[in-house]
């Protein structure tokens, strides 16, 4: 995506959520396993901060753009999801 400077831009609104108030807790996760923040892997947690979980997320992102490989890793999903 450019914006109209020809400037790259990303964004990806397919798993948003719009809060009305100041309220931003979740109890749903969607979205890339990779880039969940640790409360949303936690099935005791019932409910979580979008919005931090949104900031935990832009920290997964630029650490996988400056240095080219994500954070945590696994073989599998369940193993991925402890490293987190």
């Amino acid at each position: 995506m450019l914006d109209e400077n020809g400037k790259a831009k990303f964004a990806d609104f397919g798993a948003s959520v719009i809060i009305e108030d100041d309220n931003d807790m979740l109890k749903d996760t969607c979205g890339t396993f990779l880039f969940l923040a640790p409360e949303c892997c936690d099935t005791s947690v019932k409910e979580f901060s979008g919005k931090k979980a949104d900031i935990w997320a832009l920290g997964v992102t630029l650490y996988s753009f400056t240095f080219n490989k994500l954070p945590f890793w696994g073989d599998t999903e369940i193993e991925m999801l402890k490293c987190i």
